[in-house]
């Protein structure tokens, strides 16, 4: 089974968390072309001032999603599609 992990810089009500957990499901079976109840979804929530990137203006907190095939899947079709930014990024997890 595919595997998404979240690590999340705060904490968030579990309605979010499974809202974006359904919809992270949803968009990995669109993206792969396979069946949305594939993918299994974790969720760290590491707590504010714990998740940072480096960025030309500083140090910024960030969400950090990674995602695991099986050996044997192909890559996506175009894992930097469109279709990729709109559950990545909601503005329910904005610190």
């Amino acid at each position: 089974m595919p595997y998404l992990h979240l690590d999340l810089p705060g904490s968030y009500p579990v309605e979010v968390k499974r809202e974006l957990a359904t919809r992270l499901c949803k968009l990995y079976a669109d993206v792969m072309e396979t069946q949305p109840w594939r993918p299994n979804v974790g969720i760290a929530e590491l707590g504010k001032d714990n998740l940072y990137h480096l960025s030309p203006d500083g140090l910024e907190p960030i969400t950090m999603v990674m995602v695991e095939f099986r050996r044997g899947r192909l890559a996506p079709p175009n894992p930097s599609g469109p279709k990729s930014d709109f559950a990545l990024q909601p503005r329910e997890l904005k610190p």
